[in-house]
């Protein structure tokens, strides 16, 4: 049977799909437009694992997968899902704010290099997006292992499984985060401190 509003609905993920590719592999600053595009994927890899369940379902009737869904899954392997990891990790890196080039006449490559550990740092602690994403892709791949399964159909010749835990977390920005940490305790060791010995001098007076 012939069913053209489902194949209507992929034929526009395809090419929404297509754009992503595209839009991934763009050098954006960092900030509101980093954020946006990581929320925009992360809807749009929610919406390939609801198509994935929906054909979960169908597959119960008898009814396959069409050729048209395989070669969508296909795309999200080879298209999406690798430059979407690239992408994670130019964001945690930085780099809408690096690189001076050989020459630095000013003296500006440290002054410009701390800026950079700290644009790293505010990334590290303030782009949830990022593991919003990690878990959408990762729930869109666990789907279409029982998609494999229910239809006999092996999808995930054309994944490449996530390795999103393997993200390397540069020593500098760690050892910053871990500063501010220790700094943030000591303020407090010393506040509490401070109360605990204001009442001894009162006694000693009397």
């Amino acid at each position: 049977p012939n069913h053209p509003v489902e194949k209507a609905v992929i034929m526009q993920l395809g090419t929404l799909l297509t754009f992503f590719h595209e839009l991934v592999q763009t050098a954006l600053p960092s900030g509101s437009c980093v954020d946006t595009l990581l929320r925009d994927l992360c809807k749009m890899y929610t919406i390939l694992t609801a198509l994935v369940k929906y054909y979960i379902q169908v597959c119960r009737s008898a009814r396959g997968i069409p050729k048209i869904m395989e070669k969508l899954v296909k795309l999200s392997g080879s298209h999406l899902t690798p430059v979407c990891y690239s992408f994670i990790s130019y964001v945690q890196q930085g780099k809408g704010v690096s690189d001076l080039g050989d020459s630095d006449p000013m003296g500006l490559r440290a002054a410009t290099e701390l800026c950079v550990a700290a644009a790293q740092a505010r990334v590290l602690r303030e782009t949830k997006p990022i593991p919003n994403l990690i878990f959408a892709i990762e729930q869109y791949e666990k789907f279409l292992i029982f998609l494999s399964k229910r239809s006999k159909v092996n999808l995930m010749q054309h994944i490449k499984l996530s390795t999103s835990r393997d993200f390397k977390i540069k020593g500098n920005i760690l050892d910053m985060l871990l500063r501010e940490g220790e700094e943030e305790e000591e303020e407090e060791e010393d506040d509490e401190n401070k109360e605990n010995k204001e009442p001894a001098k009162k006694k000693r007076r009397k």
